[in-house]
C-alpha cells in the first residue's frame, strides 16, 4: 500500500478548501470544520452535500444516450467536456464532504489503495 498521498491530491484538498473558505465569507456559511460526526445538525448537513454531488452524478448520466439494452437506434453524440464537468461537480460536493468530516489528503489516499486491494481481492477471488 502507498505511504504518502501525491502532491495532485494534496492539491486538491488545498483548493477545494480555499474555495469552501470563500464560499463560506462571501456566499453560503458553511459549518467550522471538522465537524462534529455526532451532531445532528452536522449529519444533516453532510447529507446535504452528498445529495447534491448525487444530482451532479445524475446530470452526468444524462449525456450517456446508448445504455439501453432494447434501442435499437444508436445517438453517437457525446459532449465528452459537459460529462467530464458533471463528474467534477460530483467530485467536489463528496471532497467538500470529506474535508467537513476532517479527512487529510493522505488519511483519504491511504483508505483508497487499502480500499482499492480489497476489491483487487474480490475480483481474484481471494476476499
Amino acid at each position: 500500500m502507498a505511504e504518502a498521498s501525491s502532491d495532485r491530491l494534496d492539491a486538491i484538498f488545498f483548493l477545494q478548501e480555499r474555495f469552501m473558505e470563500q464560499l463560506s465569507e462571501n456566499k453560503e456559511p458553511l459549518p467550522t470544520w471538522p465537524v462534529d460526526p455526532s451532531d445532528k445538525a452536522a449529519q444533516q448537513f453532510i447529507r446535504d452535500i452528498i445529495h447534491r454531488g448525487t444530482e451532479e452524478a445524475f446530470e452526468a448520466l444524462l449525456h450517456l444516450k446508448n445504455w439501453k439494452p432494447h434501442k435499437h437506434t444508436e445517438n453517437k453524440e457525446f459532449d465528452r467536456d459537459a460529462f467530464l464537468e458533471e463528474m467534477i461537480d460530483d467530485f467536489t460536493y463528496k471532497l467538500e464532504a470529506l474535508i467537513l468530516m476532517g479527512y487529510e489528503p493522505k488519511e483519504f489516499f491511504n483508505a483508497f489503495c487499502e480500499k482499492n486491494r480489497r476489491n483487487l481481492d474480490r475480483v481474484r477471488g481471494e476476499y
